[in-house]
């Protein structure tokens, strides 16, 4: 899947699994009326993170953040997903977390 369409995925869930419906609404209304430009499995990804749904690994990260498991053996196994995917999930997790606190999406170094 290309790197763009898993970060897009990482923060849909993460933002689904924080219940803030009104950013997870704007970006998944925006992400399935794009959802044509990307490649039949990355569209199904993403249609799947629009409504909440993730790989193991991303859930066990949402599960250790949430303070039941440990973060850093999660975060080592999502690094594991595809050649870059699991970095690319995390990355959009962490733009999601940092939108919810505050920070512009933009940038999330």
């Amino acid at each position: 899947t290309p790197a763009g369409d898993d970060v897009l995925a990482g923060a849909l869930v993460t933002l689904a699994s924080a219940g803030d419906e009104p950013r997870r609404a704007v970006l998944a209304g925006a992400v399935l009326d794009r959802s044509d430009r990307t490649t039949g499995v990355s569209a199904a990804l993403l249609r799947q993170a629009c409504l909440g749904r993730a790989v193991p690994e991303v859930v066990a990260v949402l599960r250790a953040l949430a303070g039941s498991g440990c973060l850093d053996a999660a975060l080592a196994r999502l690094a594991l997903v595809g050649h870059t995917s699991g970095a690319a999930l995390a990355l959009g997790m962490r733009a999601a977390l940092r939108a919810r606190a505050g920070h512009a999406l933009g940038r999330v170094a």
